[in-house]
């Protein structure tokens, strides 16, 4: 649990008259908490607009606080935003930037999803899962996020 500073205390960070603020908001743990729980984790963001993936299949990385998040165009028209993260073993599915794909792969296990965030293949699914793990499950798509 964060122990939130009091506004009093961060009034005596920044000095508005002179223009300056103390070095210790970049480097206080507990500020940065705060600020996540407070503003990242409280509030709408935007993370990006429709004419930075124009085509099916573009796509691009940004951060919503500490968290990785894809927006992608895809094969639908959608636009759609997920999180990051291969549901198997949390790795990231996309180490780039941006760009243009059908699939984003997890380097760990291989898992790959489909621009839509649904899972689209599982490398051995015959001989490790026995046709039984249910890739049409909600819990096996990327986490999406409202757009």
């Amino acid at each position: 649990m964060t122990r939130y500073t009091p506004l009093h205390a961060m009034q005596d960070l920044v000095d508005l008259q002179n223009g300056c603020i103390s070095r210790e908001i970049f480097v206080n743990d507990d500020l940065y908490q705060q600020e996540q729980e407070q503003v990242f984790a409280r509030a709408w963001l935007f993370i990006g607009h429709a004419s930075q993936i124009p085509k099916a299949g573009d796509y691009f990385v940004t951060s919503m606080g500490e968290e990785s998040v894809i927006l992608t165009h895809d094969g639908k028209g959608t636009i759609r935003a997920f999180l990051n993260t291969c549901r198997h073993r949390g790795m990231k599915v996309c180490r780039y930037d941006e760009g243009h794909t059908t699939v984003f792969t997890c380097p760990y296990h291989g898992w790959s999803y489909g621009t839509d965030g649904r899972l689209v293949g599982v490398p051995y699914y015959r001989e490790a899962y026995h046709e039984q793990l249910d890739r049409f499950q909600p819990g096996h798509y990327c986490p999406a996020l409202s757009v």
